[in-house]
């Protein structure tokens, strides 16, 4: 299982809204518990009664309060709360709009993290939103949508569903009929539907939580693949409410997320003669091949990164749907133009990045996609490929590396990474698919090796 804190990313910065249903509260306490700081909780609408348990400090606030001395509470790393005051229906208010402002102000000047549900859902796994609704702050930096898989194959009812004539309206699903996958990815893509409220650049997010068996969580792996993209992240999930984990399991099963290609081509080749990216194979050139085969993985961004060769390499990829950068200092060695694609992709919203060699073309597109399918398994780890217990390229390195690599000086790799961070690796059983071409002798094995 993965934290939830490791694949939200959560940081000191965020400012984070949870909104939808199937499980936004257990979901929000613990991200706020698996944080190593103070973290504080708050609604924009309301929660249960008993919820406010959940936190180690808890504050209701009349509409008159003043706003209250939080500098004790946060001095120990706890979770604490501030909502407004009971009413009908055992339920917890909003604190007062003013203080919400007052409290934005105060976790960004002692660089805590603030979590917010900002929607209601009446416990039901699955939430449309109506009109004024969800009721997310203009300024967060991150929204989670949260969908409950216990849902699927349930009949499609008020009882199951909160705002049935919302999510009628958006997915065409009839009363009675079975709630399916395609119910659900027609609400999470719908501007009215999970995307509602979302500010322009707050990072997006779902969380397919009760994914509680394999049959779930396979398929909802499958609609995770297809929502990236659209949201930044999408989590496979079955988390359990504190004091009713079953078997100890409780977390984040899979985080789906947009991994980039970089593809180093900026070298001279000043051992092989002449540059190794613009010769011939199968008909095509080795640029040409790799970068074909990173978008057949559907690595996103692929950024190329030249030097030597750069309007030759630029003609031959003429048409094909990849970003160029190029590396004035290419000839200081190879770290110099893997700092120059990371600072590229590090600006997006990539989840990771894969290193590429322009000289290493018979790559599968397979491979990649395991890589890819490792990281949503583990993102913490470094993804490396192994051939006879050696470790070999293309590496799949996490966004939290990013800032190692930057540091990286010399004709040195992502390797000097390989020792201080967990690994993943991928074995692989074909030597000629991971080989590179550095001398003519080479090449022509390359040429002599086929398809």
């Amino acid at each position: 299982m993965i934290k939830l804190a490791d694949a939200i990313r959560l940081d000191k910065n965020t400012r984070l809204a949870f909104v939808g249903g199937g499980g936004k509260t257990t979901a929000m306490f613990q991200l706020a518990r698996q944080f190593e700081t103070p973290v504080i909780v708050t609604t924009t609408t309301h929660l249960g009664t008993e919820q406010g348990a959940l936190a180690d400090i808890h504050f209701t606030l009349a509409d008159d309060a003043p706003f209250p001395d939080l500098e004790k509470a946060i001095s120990e790393n706890q979770v604490v709360l501030l909502t407004g005051e009971p009413h009908a229906g055992e339920r917890l208010g909003s604190i007062p709009s003013r203080m919400l402002a007052q409290l934005k102000i105060f976790v960004e000047e002692k660089n805590i993290p603030l979590l917010i549900e900002a929607d209601g859902s009446r416990k039901l796994p699955i939430k449309a939103p109506a009109e004024k609704e969800p009721v997310i702050p203009g300024w967060v930096n991150a929204v989670v949508v949260v969908v409950g898989l216990s849902s699927v194959g349930e009949p499609a009812t008020m009882e199951t569903i909160h705002r049935f004539a919302h999510f009628s309206k958006i997915t065409g699903i009839k009363a009675g009929e079975a709630v399916l996958f395609e119910h659900i990815e027609k609400l999470l893509t719908h501007p009215l539907g999970g995307l509602k409220g979302i500010p322009e650049d707050a990072r997006r997010m779902v969380l397919l939580n009760q994914a509680d068996d394999e049959t779930l969580t396979r398929e909802a792996a499958s609609l995770a693949d297809r929502l990236v993209g659209l949201y930044d992240v999408v989590l496979t999930a079955s988390l359990k409410p504190a004091g009713r984990v079953e078997g100890g399991v409780s977390g984040v099963k899979r985080c789906a997320e947009r991994i980039a290609g970089i593809i180093l081509a900026a070298g001279g080749a000043s051992r092989y003669g002449r540059p190794k990216s613009l010769l011939a194979w199968q008909g095509e050139t080795l640029i040409r091949r790799i970068v074909k085969t990173a978008l057949a993985a559907g690595l996103d961004p692929v950024v190329v990164v030249l030097g030597a060769a750069t309007a030759a390499i630029r003609a031959e990829l003429a048409g094909l749907p990849v970003q160029f950068v190029e590396n004035p200092m290419w000839e200081q060695g190879q770290s110099s133009s893997l700092r120059t694609g990371i600072e590229v992709v590090s600006a997006g919203v990539c989840g990771g990045a894969i290193m590429l060699q322009a000289d290493q073309p018979r790559v599968p597109v397979e491979l990649l996609q395991r890589e890819i399918e490792h990281h949503a398994g583990d993102p913490v780890s470094i993804v490396i490929p192994r051939v006879d217990g050696h470790p070999s390229s293309p590496v799949l390195f996490d966004r939290r590396y990013f800032d190692d690599l930057l540091a990286i000086k010399g004709d040195q790799g992502g390797r000097a990474l390989f020792e201080k961070y967990p690994k993943q690796w991928l074995d692989w059983n074909d030597p000629t698919d991971l080989m590179d071409i550095d001398t003519p002798e080479d090449y022509q094995r390359l040429l002599e090796t086929g398809g």
